[in-house]
């Protein structure tokens, strides 16, 4: 029709129920509605470090280890009572990749940062190495970004606004805190 109102569109028709109504009523024409579970681990679920990983450690010196990016992180989560829902491989990409972010970082500080442009002429040049670093830095965001929606989607306890949703939140408002 000619005023949008009419033939299949998206969003119409019935509602659909949520899961939680979905088991008050019982049998969901005739078959039960899929719940995914998993175990209660608790406190006696314990992530192994794996020894692999020191293959991937940096040489350079006074960059934390993956070793201690994956023990804060994993001692954390342990404390939120989720590290139980977290696919341990999440846990290596995230540390991993700050590792390498450090790693570009410490190549950035030993050489320049800007530079005389190859050209000849006075324009600037900027390090390769920094954007590599940010390209690390939003991939470990990223992983960072999925482990934190997971443990708030499932934590009992309230560990605040993520603080990025904070700082964009601040900014848009264009009051300061």
């Amino acid at each position: 029709m000619a005023n949008g109102h009419g033939g299949k569109r998206n969003g119409a028709g019935r509602p659909k129920k949520s899961l939680a109504d979905k088991q008050m009523e019982g049998m969901y024409g005739k078959r039960r509605p899929k719940v995914l579970s998993f175990p209660e681990q608790g406190e006696e679920y314990r992530l192994e470090y794996p020894k692999w990983l020191n293959n991937l450690d940096s040489e350079f010196e006074g960059i934390p280890t993956i070793e201690e990016f994956w023990t804060t992180t994993v001692e954390w989560l342990e404390k939120t009572g989720c590290l139980h829902l977290i696919n341990p491989d999440m846990i290596i990409d995230y540390a991993v990749a700050k590792v390498r972010q450090y790693e570009t970082e410490g190549v950035i500080a030993a050489s320049n940062t800007i530079y005389p442009s190859k050209k000849g002429d006075y324009s600037i040049g900027v390090n390769p190495a920094v954007e590599v670093s940010m390209m690390y830095q939003s991939q470990a965001d990223s992983v960072w970004d999925k482990i934190w929606s997971i443990v708030t989607q499932n934590s009992e306890k309230y560990y605040g606004d993520d603080p990025k949703q904070i700082l964009m939140k601040n900014l848009l408002s264009g009051r300061p805190e």
